[in-house]
């Protein structure tokens, strides 16, 4: 499972397999996106298990808080 901590809350509409995207060099990980914690906190659990030696990236894009305003670049 991977964790992602905002500051403030956002918009549980904003948070999907869109806007949250786990990848490694063959593509996409298919997982499942949750918001918890008051709306601060997004984590992703893939559905296979993640490889050895493999690097992963996480893209985050597309989120806003609660009053629409899009996430910053950080």
């Amino acid at each position: 499972m991977i964790s992602i901590v905002f500051s403030e809350p956002v918009s549980a509409a904003t948070i999907n397999a869109q806007t949250v995207v786990l990848s490694e060099p063959a593509g996409a990980v298919t997982g499942l996106v949750d918001l918890t914690a008051g709306d601060k906190t997004v984590t992703f659990t893939p559905l296979v298990p993640l490889k050895d030696q493999t690097r992963y990236t996480v893209r985050v894009s597309g989120v806003k808080d609660r009053l629409d305003k899009p996430m910053s670049a950080a």
